[in-house]
């Protein structure tokens, strides 16, 4: 992530996610006439260290839509 001394608490990485969403949820909202429809508030990345790691994000990706019946 972007590190600044600016008084803004927020990095570049996190600015450029929310311009992303906020342009998907007028997109989304205009195209399906879905005004109800919103994206998750924050977000997390995590480092990948090594294969493990790459392979447990994989699975939880592969596996999530499940847990939400999708």
């Amino acid at each position: 992530m972007y590190v600044t001394s600016h008084p803004n608490k927020y990095g570049l990485l996190s600015k450029v996610v929310k311009s992303f969403k906020d342009q998907v949820v007028k997109t989304v909202r205009k195209e399906y006439e879905d005004y109800d429809f919103c994206l998750q508030r924050s977000f997390y990345d995590p480092i990948i260290m090594d294969e493990y790691g790459l392979e447990n994000i994989r699975e939880y990706i592969r596996c999530n839509p499940e847990n939400y019946k999708i």
